[in-house]
């Protein structure tokens, strides 16, 4: 049925799911035996109304005392003399299988010591005479019976004697039916009493009798849900708690006793209870079952202006749930999402390597940040609940995947299931002692998206294993780590606390090839789309909207947030701004530059163009730590192998004698390796961001909790204490950072040469503003090399001729240094406390730009249809794949590497590369640019054995191997002299070499 989707209507139905039908339909069924019951409860009601009811089992019932004593026949032993022994020995008795003991002071008063009006009916008194089966007796001999060595004798009046020896005295005989000296039972106390000692009252009639029986076995069955009952005597009912077991159902208590299958109503329907109940489970707590996301309050399903989208799901036909009637007059109101999509949103991801941020575009021009993971909004957000964490935790896979393939939008996961972000991310550093933790959260998404070799091997908190193909082998039907968080992120971006966005923009860095971008896309996609609710799904025209497409790459993305935030965008026609990021993030570090400048024909506001790009693949703040830790762990050996700790080795380092069961290459390592190396490099983490007070925090041994590979006591993990060389690692990151900048400055210098041979006739602006961008350039150890070499690197220009100078003629103020945004007037380690705990709480701090945040406020500025910025990126071919990464070479006679094909070669054209006179050739690659000064060490760079068949082999001077660039990580080589490889059509044999 088609419903209007432009506004909110209030209906009197929902629609439930199987096992919400099932459990209103045990609630109903319970309801109605006790509906039954309390029907029947009022038919029998003069006979309950008795104080004293003579029962079928030769016994009489007395609710004062909560009791029941023997019938005139089976009455008991009496005692007509003072024998004390005789007593003694009787003071128990077994009649029809219950046991029958002496009565006490109080229940002996209460049961026959009354005015005569509270006593009418008593079996065993008339008027003031114990009369049993025609005889007569005196009193009776309760449990007090011993005075000394006489009988004691109590009397109708309340009085006793002992040693009287003329009359005989009754045995009083109680079968408890509560503790000795109960309270008076209360008048449904009491019927339930029968039912439950099998007493049957004699005064009913033959029909009543029957009915009794069956009442009975009704009582038998729901009285197991006795916690969700109240007696209420006064108007003699029991009252059915429905909502609390409407509750208990669903959450499984009582799962197991599904009374509906008795009873299969044609038409479902509950209670104003079971009705408040549902409602808060399916609507309120729908995304808080998802996603951890704060509930809705009631006005969202109440209120005729907001409104829920799952009760519109019924209405559009997109719910195969079972139709429930609500209660008469109880209403609530469906809300079409297609009512909350903002029509003129943007929103844009950049998806890191340690964290992933969004930033969202509303039709106002609004820009804000979102938190991910962290859906309580009744909190004050802090500035790290923006930057959220890269991470999934696997809990209960098999469960989530069932969830996840039922609906085609929003489906039914929960978030018990699979957590990601800042919950999951916090599993990795408790100190659990369960060994599915090192297995169940995975950290890496980004890198293993852009590794081709890299399998896992992941298990979740169920122990179900999951094995983990090369992100670009993943076929459909796979499970996809960066579909699933895609997903989450769309949970959060796309709720009834925040609106729909249709509209999205992912950013990437600058070496990503384009098969990788492609994919992460058709990822990003099937994620948000699965975050949709189906109702959208379903409609064409709306979903028209909805797009994902790549933005500016990451470093140009900062360019763009950071010269919007300083100032520095040209002001009028011709004016030209160069500039050169230096993205230093948690995985990699990227390299852009380019200039910005007003276009002549205003089509935009300005225009980008990247002429130039470079990185250090493995310059990271996560990277330097996995160094540190590698460090440490070196230092520590013996006590790493006393222990039997594993650990991961980093990129560029080298194994060690002995290593052979301690460290693992990136491929063969275990996710226990992977987590003893977080682990790490997190207790190291104060140093590299040198939190305040940190060299006391190591001068003993540490301690930090690691897995080993033998269980000890059926624990992985052991506390294990290090020491730390604080002076050590303070010199290995100085070593490290200044690596990674002096490849930025000769990446800088070979993109502004080559942009100044292209274009002569176009004055190229000075200063070259460079941008410190990602977390990493908090660090104040990267601002003070970068500082040094800054003033270096002038110097060295300005010692050069004119003529040497190329495309500068002043050496003064040719280089302006930013830090990140955020801190441009202080850095992290100079800013107080109070002055961060203020800025914490700005109420605007889902605006604030950052290092790492203005990646995606400034992807926003490339947003199709914004007119603000166009970004000719010249970092691509025209096919869009990213230029080939690597410089191609051998080592030279003074044994450093030699760049023989440089990255200024483009896609399949020949180069000679060396003689093809044996089988087997060595082929050295970098991609770090500071090969070209010819300094590189071998074992800086890498090295592929490549072989020709031996039919190739040629000693002849013209003949020779030639390689060609065939994809980013991919070259083919043959054997020819130039004139072969100078024809259209090749007639050689290629072989082919992935790098």
């Amino acid at each position: 049925m088609s419903e209007a989707t432009n506004q909110t209507q209030l209906i009197n139905s929902i629609y439930v799911s199987k096992d919400e039908e099932t459990a209103i339909s045990i609630v109903k069924d319970i309801q109605q035996m006790i509906d039954e019951f309390n029907a029947f409860v009022q038919k029998i009601k003069p006979v309950l109304d008795k104080r004293y009811v003579i029962m079928t089992d030769d016994v009489w019932f007395d609710r004062e005392v909560a009791g029941v004593y023997p019938l005139y026949r089976t009455a008991g032993a009496y005692c007509v003399s003072n024998n004390l022994d005789f007593v003694k020995s009787h003071t128990t008795r077994v009649i029809n299988d219950m046991v029958f003991y002496l009565a006490s002071v109080g229940e002996y008063k209460r049961s026959f010591c009354q005015e005569r009006k509270d006593r009418e009916g008593n079996p065993y008194i008339k008027d003031k005479i114990i009369c049993i089966a025609n005889s007569n007796f005196s009193g009776f001999i309760i449990n007090d019976y011993a005075l000394s060595n006489d009988v004691r004798k109590h009397y109708i009046d309340g009085s006793y004697t002992d040693g009287y020896r003329a009359s005989s005295f009754l045995l009083l005989y109680i079968h408890r039916l509560a503790q000795c000296d109960a309270a008076p039972m209360t008048f449904l106390e009491s019927l339930r009493t029968w039912i439950t000692h099998d007493l049957q009252p004699i005064d009913l009639s033959e029909a009543q009798t029957a009915e009794y029986l069956e009442q009975k076995q009704r009582y038998e069955q729901f009285i197991v849900f006795e916690k969700y009952l109240t007696f209420d005597n006064e108007n003699s009912c029991i009252i059915l708690n429905t909502a609390s077991l409407y509750d208990d159902i669903c959450s499984g208590e009582y799962g197991q006793k599904n009374f509906a299958e008795q009873h299969e109503p044609v038409s479902l329907s509950c209670d104003k209870a079971v009705a408040d109940s549902l409602c808060r489970k399916i609507f309120l707590n729908c995304d808080y079952r998802r996603a951890n996301l704060s509930p809705y309050t009631e006005k969202q399903i109440f209120d005729i202006n907001l409104g829920h989208w799952e009760i519109f799901e019924g209405l559009a036909g997109n719910d195969d749930g079972k139709e429930l009637q609500l209660p008469e007059g109880y209403q609530v109101v469906a809300r079409p999402p297609q009512m909350d999509v903002v029509l003129n949103g943007t929103c844009a991801i950049d998806f890191g390597t340690k964290s992933t941020v969004v930033v969202c575009r509303n039709e106002n021009q609004d820009e804000r940040l979102m938190r991910i993971g962290k859906g309580d909004y009744t909190k004050a957000p802090v500035l790290d609940d923006y930057e959220n964490p890269t991470v999934i935790e696997l809990r209960d896979l098999e469960g989530f995947h069932k969830a996840y393939v039922s609906r085609i939008g929003r489906p039914y996961t929960e978030w018990e299931q699979l957590t990601v972000s800042h919950q999951a991310a916090d599993v990795i550093f408790l100190n659990d002692n369960d060994s599915s933790v090192y297995y169940s959260v995975f950290s890496e998404l980004k890198q293993w998206a852009n590794d081709k070799q890299r399998r896992l091997i992941l298990s979740d908190r169920e122990g179900h294993t999951l094995t983990l193909k090369p992100y670009l082998e993943l076929e459909e039907g796979d499970f996809d780590p960066i579909e699933t968080y895609a997903y989450y992120l769309g949970l959060y971006i796309n709720n009834m606390h925040r609106g729909i966005y249709l509209d999205y923009i992912l950013s990437f860095p600058v070496n990503y090839e384009k098969a990788v971008r492609t994919k992460l896309l058709e990822s990003f996609e099937r994620g948000l789309r699965k975050s949709l609710p189906p109702a959208l799904l379903n409609d064409e025209q709306m979903m028209k909207r909805f797009r994902i497409y790549a933005g500016a790459s990451e470093p140009a993305a900062y360019a763009l947030s950071a010269l919007q935030e300083f100032g520095l965008e040209p002001k009028e026609d011709g004016e030209t701004v160069s500039y050169a990021v230096f993205d230093f993030g948690g995985g990699t570090t990227d390299f852009d530059f380019g200039i910005e400048e007003i276009p002549e024909n205003h089509r935009r506001k300005f225009v980008l163009h990247q002429f130039g790009k470079g990185g250090d693949v493995y310059l990271g703040g996560e990277n330097i730590l996995e160094l540190l830790a590698y460090d440490v762990f070196k230092d520590n050996l013996e006590t790493m192998r006393q222990h039997k700790i594993t650990t991961v080795l980093p990129p560029q380092c080298h194994f060690f004698a002995g290593s052979e069961l301690l460290v693992y290459a990136r491929q063969d390592a275990s996710q226990q390796a992977y987590m003893n190396s977080k682990r790490l490099a997190n207790l190291l983490r104060p140093i590299w961001e040198q939190h305040e007070g940190y060299e006391q925090k190591y001068q003993g041994p540490v301690d930090v909790t690691l897995f080993s590979t033998e269980a000890t006591d059926g624990k992985n993990s052991v506390s294990v204490p290090l020491r730390v060389d604080v002076e050590k690692l303070e010199n290995h990151i100085k070593e490290r950072i200044s690596s990674g900048i002096e490849n930025f400055f000769t990446a800088l210098r070979t993109a502004f040469n080559k942009r100044n041979a292209l274009d002569k006739e176009k004055k190229l602006a000075v200063p070259i503003h460079i941008f410190l961008a990602g977390n990493s350039c908090k660090s104040t150890v990267v601002q003070q090399l970068f500082a040094d070499k800054i003033q270096q690197e002038e110097k060295a220009i300005a010692a050069m001729s004119l003529e040497e100078k190329g495309i500068i003629k002043d050496a003064t103020q040719l280089f302006v240094l930013h830090l990140p945004l955020g801190v441009e007037n202080s850095t992290e380690s100079e800013t107080s406390v109070p002055e961060k705990e203020m800025m914490q709480q700005d109420i605007d701090i889902d605006c604030r730009r950052t290092g790492k945040t203005g990646v995606a406020f400034g992807l926003l500025r490339s947003r199709k249809g914004g007119k603000d910025v166009k970004i000719y990126n010249k970092n691509v071919d025209v096919t869009d794949e990213v230029h080939f990464p690597y410089f191609l070479g051998d080592i030279s006679a003074n044994g450093t590497f030699h760049v023989v094909i440089g990255q200024g070669i483009g896609y399949r054209q020949w180069v000679r590369f060396c003689y093809a006179d044996e089988e087997d050739f060595e082929l050295y690659y970098t991609s770090e640019p500071k090969a070209l000064d010819g300094k590189m060490l071998p074992n800086e760079v890498r090295m592929v054995r490549c072989q020709i068949d031996e039919d190739d082999v040629s000693e002849d001077d013209d003949a020779g191997i030639y390689i060609r660039k065939i994809k980013p990580d991919m070259i083919e080589y043959a054997v020819g002299t130039e004139a072969d490889f100078a024809a259209k059509v090749i007639h050689v044999k290629v072989y082919q070499q992935v790098l």
